[in-house]
Order: structure tokens, then C-alpha cells, then sequence
């Protein structure tokens, strides 16, 4: 009898066990019966994800199945190498993924990881994932823990893990991936969420606030999967001016960033630097925004771009990118966007601006009104008059009192002068019934204006409407722009002058004196300066 009790309690606890193991809302490994119904989602991970899996599955329990390696993902090049079982034949939906705490603390690798060799790691394993047809997230590693870790026994700094950050970063938005930013979501909270100040993972809490962020993203990317996504792709030009200014790269990254993150149907991609050697980058291109010096200086590829615009891609211009040569304005621009930055008679003073969208427009959608910003907004535009279907979607006023610094002294003119107290279209639009849509926005010099809320929802508005999209009622969301978020994608990174937030002091500068003009009714040249 006693024989046949300790079988009964060892083959009742072999089921226990083999209940709890298979389990998927309690174990990781244990991967769920496909319902058909449900989409299918895969997460690929280190321990971190691991520890979120389970609450994960739980959260999406009627809207997913979900999935993941049976194994610790381990490293980026483990994971390039390996993505292929991972993923394995069966069609994906959602892939939610991660790599970087391996990276970080180079557990198990002969050749230990450095930022570069993430990124080329990162950029193979997106590559492969983006050919399962899926969407795709990047989870953002989350932050090391604050004293050396337990098992290596070394310290990750902050400035090594933002490094390797920055180069995940840079990587998804090329590729037009969006993240997650896991790192945020703990933020300075590691004491209360990680398991101890010498360990990378996470207690009960902190597992839940992963999960919840993790099933949100993964949630709404389930919802836009149906729909179909409208590509924006910006091209952001490099620049001579300094520190904080003509920040294109930077603010071509946040507005993207924000795009790709908004629960519209929109993808968005950023190309820096001049014009793309692999021109099949504008493939099913929607809209292209292009945010650069000298209206890009594209030269011959205009014509490229007119046969873009000419089937149908909505195209627009921001701030240097509306001043491109009299030839090219009046040649492309025109028919384009219905206007152009002349330098015959157009200015670009720094003034105070309050720019009122059009009322009832699609773009004053979640915008209060007027929107206060101190910019070189540039006006006294060169705008096709004959265009019956252009029209300003915001305007301002330039006034001697609001003026702080009447710009370049080789474009200051009289008819500029005659022109202040009285409205200028700060960002404009052609909009035909059929085909492409176009506009021009002459902010942008100072890449702190990006952080300001109504601003930047302002020209997110714009781009959508640009893509023929619906704005929402709301306007589009964004999340609010931090001093960390600001100083990211810089074009001189090593620069250690951090750009700041905007403040109200910008708001109430002295106005500048008004500069006398020359017999030819231009200003005269200012003394340079020794």
C-alpha cells in the first residue's frame, strides 16, 4: 500500500509539472496551439524577454498567438546567424525583437562586440525579418544595471550603452523599423524594477511594466497589419552650419520616429547625406520630405523626381530645402509645391512668429492656435499665382516689432521691407483633386522648435495630408520631446554643447533695428568681423 502511495504522489507531481512546464502563460518555452483566428506573433529575445513572454501571452491572450525560440537569443551575431530556425516556415504577423545586453557585456563571445558590429549584426537580422513579410519591432535593450554585474563581474556604463543604443537607432530608422523604446520605459527606475543593483533582470513589477509595453506595440501593430501603410521617406541633407542649426538628419529621425509610432498607417524611412546611390529606395514611395541645404542640390535628379511626382508621390520641402536655384524653382518647384524662396526678393530674418493654421484644414487638426515660435522663417515668397488650387495653410505675420534679426544681408530688400504687418505663408500647399500633392514649410532652422508640441504636430499634419492619408480629428500623436530625445542623430556628435529646449526667454527678445537700404534698395553688406 505504502509502494502504491509514493507511485500515486510521484506520477501526480510528474503531471503538476508537466501541467506547469506547459503552460504558456507560466513558461516561456511553452509555445502556444495556434488558434487560427489570432495573428501570429514571434519574439525573439535574451533572458530579458524571456522574463516578459509569458505576461505577454497573457495580455494578448484573444488577439495573438504568440510565440518564441525555445532558447535565450543570446548575442546580435548568435542571432543572425540562428534566425533562420527562429523564424522557421510558418507565417508571422508580428516579430517583436531584441538584441544588446549580450553585446554590452560580451558574455560568451571570442570577438566582443563593439557599436559597429552590432549595427552590421542589427542590419542582417532586419533584413531577414523584413523578408518574412511581417511587422517588424525593435525593442530597445533595456539599461545595464547599476553596479558591475554579477556573473562578469564589469561595469556598462551609460555612455556604452547609449553608444550601442544610438547604433540600433540608426539602423531601424534607415530601415524604416519601429521601436519600442524598452530603455525609457525603465528609465531611472532600475532600483525599483531590476532584481538587484548587480543584476540586468527584472523582479515581478518590473516584468509587468516590460509585458504591458511590449503587448501595446505588438497590439497596435496587429491593428495597422490590415490596413494599408502609406512610405514617407525623407531625404535630410548634411550642412555647413553649426552646432543645433540645420539639424536635417536629427530632425528627419524625430519626425519619422513619431510618424512610425503614431497608429496611422504609415511607414517612414530617412536617408542623410546626399542623394541615395540605390535609387529603388523610392519604390512605393507615398511622399518624399526633403529637409536639406540649397533645396537639396540634386542637379540632374530633379527630373528624377519629377517623374516620381508626375505618378503620383506627394512631395515636400522644409526650410533650405524651399531656396533651391531660380532654374530649378521655377522649372520643378512650381508645379510642385506652387512656390519657391527667390533670391531676388526673398528674405530670411529670425523673427517671432504666431502662425495660425488654416481654419477647418486637416493640418489645424489637435493644433492650438496661434503657434508662438521663434525661427528664420523665411517670406516674401516667389508663389505661382496662376495656380488655382495653391493655397497658404499657415500664416504669420513679420512686424518691426517681432523681427529679432533681419537675416542675410545680401537678401534684405525694400519690397521685404514694404511686406512687414502683413500675412506671410509660412507653410504653403498645391493641392490638386487627383495626383500629387505638394508643400513647402520655411521653419526648421533651429532643431530645438521640434519640441514644441503644437510645431511639430503642426508639420506631422502636413506630411500626412501630403501622403493623402486622413488626419486624425486629433491631429497626429506624438510623444513629447525630452532634452535626451533633442540631442539624438546630431550632425557632430562629439559636439558637447547640448542643444536645449526651447524657453519662453526666446519669446521675449528685443526687436532689432531696422537696416538701411542702398540706393539699389538692398541692404549693404555687414563688416565681417575680425
Amino acid at each position: 500500500m505504502f509502494r502504491w502511495l509514493i507511485v500515486f504522489f510521484c506520477f501526480s507531481t510528474l503531471l503538476l509539472g508537466t501541467t506547469k512546464i506547459g503552460d504558456p502563460f507560466v513558461h516561456a518555452f511553452a509555445n502556444p496551439s495556434d488558434n487560427p483566428d489570432l495573428a501570429r506573433v514571434l519574439i525573439i529575445g535574451d533572458s530579458i524577454s524571456i522574463g516578459y513572454t509569458p505576461l505577454v501571452r497573457g495580455l494578448l491572450k484573444d488577439e495573438a498567438n504568440v510565440h518564441r525560440p525555445t532558447t535565450n537569443c543570446r548575442w546580435s551575431e548568435h542571432g543572425a546567424t540562428e534566425l533562420p530556425k527562429w523564424i522557421g516556415l510558418g507565417k508571422w504577423d508580428v516579430i517583436h525583437f531584441n538584441f544588446g545586453l549580450w553585446d554590452w557585456y560580451g558574455w560568451k563571445q571570442e570577438n566582443k562586440a563593439t557599436p559597429q558590429s552590432y549595427a552590421k549584426n542589427l542590419q542582417d537580422i532586419v533584413t531577414q525579418l523584413q523578408a518574412t513579410g511581417a511587422s517588424i519591432i525593435f525593442g530597445m535593450t533595456t539599461p545595464p544595471c547599476v553596479m558591475e554585474e554579477r556573473g562578469s563581474k564589469l561595469m556598462v556604463s551609460s555612455d556604452r550603452a547609449n553608444s550601442f543604443n544610438q547604433a540600433a537607432r540608426d539602423v531601424m530608422n534607415k530601415n524604416g523599423v519601429r521601436i519600442n523604446d524598452l530603455y525609457s520605459v525603465i528609465g531611472n527606475k532600475r532600483d525599483v524594477y531590476q532584481k538587484g543593483p548587480n543584476d540586468v533582470h527584472y523582479n515581478q513589477e518590473g516584468r509587468k511594466v516590460l509585458a504591458e509595453a511590449v503587448a501595446q506595440e505588438i497590439r497596435r501593430a496587429i491593428q495597422q497589419k490590415d490596413k494599408i501603410k502609406k512610405s514617407v521617406l525623407f531625404i535630410a541633407g548634411n550642412t555647413k552650419h553649426r552646432h543645433g542649426f540645420h539639424e536635417y538628419k536629427a530632425g528627419s529621425i524625430l519626425l519619422a520616429d513619431a510618424l512610425n509610432t503614431s497608429g496611422i498607417p504609415i511607414e517612414a524611412k530617412v536617408h542623410w547625406y546626399g542623394w541615395p546611390e540605390d535609387e529603388s529606395i523610392f519604390d512605393g514611395v507615398d511622399a518624399c520630405i526633403i529637409y536639406a541645404d540649397g533645396g537639396g542640390e540634386f542637379g540632374e535628379k530633379y527630373d528624377f523626381l519629377h517623374q516620381k511626382v508626375k505618378a503620383g508621390m506627394g512631395i515636400m520641402f522644409m526650410h533650405y530645402g524651399v531656396h533651391p536655384t531660380k532654374e530649378v524653382g521655377e522649372k520643378y518647384y512650381n508645379q510642385w509645391i506652387g512656390g519657391f524662396y527667390d533670391d531676388e526678393f526673398s528674405v530670411n530674418p529670425s523673427w517671432i512668429a504666431e502662425m495660425t493654421p488654416k481654419t477647418g484644414h486637416p493640418v489645424s487638426r489637435g493644433v492650438s492656435q496661434p503657434i508662438r515660435a521663434y525661427d528664420e522663417f523665411y517670406y516674401n515668397l516667389s508663389f505661382d499665382k496662376s495656380c488655382s488650387h495653391c493655397y497658404p495653410l499657415a500664416t504669420a505675420i513679420p512686424t518691426k516689432q517681432n523681427v529679432i534679426r533681419y537675416g542675410s544681408s545680401k537678401f534684405w530688400n525694400r519690397q521685404a521691407e514694404e511686406q512687414l504687418g502683413t500675412a506671410q505663408a509660412l507653410l504653403w500647399c498645391k493641392d490638386p483633386k487627383k495626383g500629387a500633392r505638394g508643400a513647402g514649410f520655411v521653419g526648421g532652422h533651429y532643431h530645438r522648435n521640434w519640441a514644441i508640441d503644437d510645431y511639430r504636430t503642426l508639420i506631422l499634419n502636413t506630411i500626412v495630408w501630403v501622403t493623402r492619408l486622413e488626419v486624425p480629428a486629433n491631429g497626429v500623436p506624438s510623444q513629447p520631446v525630452t532634452l535626451e530625445k533633442l540631442n539624438e542623430n546630431l550632425n557632430r556628435p562629439d559636439n558637447s554643447e547640448i542643444v536645449e529646449l526651447p524657453t519662453y526667454d526666446l519669446l521675449t527678445q528685443e526687436p532689432a533695428a531696422l537696416p538701411l537700404l542702398g540706393p539699389d534698395g538692398r541692404m549693404a553688406p555687414r563688416k565681417k568681423k575680425k
